[in-house]
């Protein structure tokens, strides 16, 4: 089995940082749609600047249902995204959870 999930289309700049930074009345989440057309529900805990080019990211968060996250059975995730693309690679700690 695959140990990272492709990503083919997902937020804007705009919305990652909204993710990151605006938490209330409720976290705003993001969606990353995969190579196989699924759309996963994500949390962002930490965005990190992969270079200087200011689209090219490393992100943190959790990854799976709005029940999933309530009931802290959400899967954690690692990822890298280009923000002008909107492409990038996923690495959940379960990606059987994904599946």
């Amino acid at each position: 089995m695959t140990s990272h999930v492709q990503i083919v289309n997902g937020p804007s700049k705009f919305d990652l940082m909204l993710a990151l930074f605006e938490w209330k009345p409720n976290r705003p989440l993001v969606m990353f749609k995969t190579e196989g057309g699924k759309l996963l529900e994500a949390s962002v805990t930490s965005v990190e600047a992969e270079d200087g080019s200011g689209e090219s990211w490393n992100i943190e968060g959790y990854v799976g249902t709005e029940r999933a996250r309530k009931e802290h059975q959400a899967t954690r995730f690692r990822a890298y995204f280009r923000t002008d693309s909107r492409r990038g690679v996923m690495k959940p700690e379960n990606v059987a959870a994904l599946v």
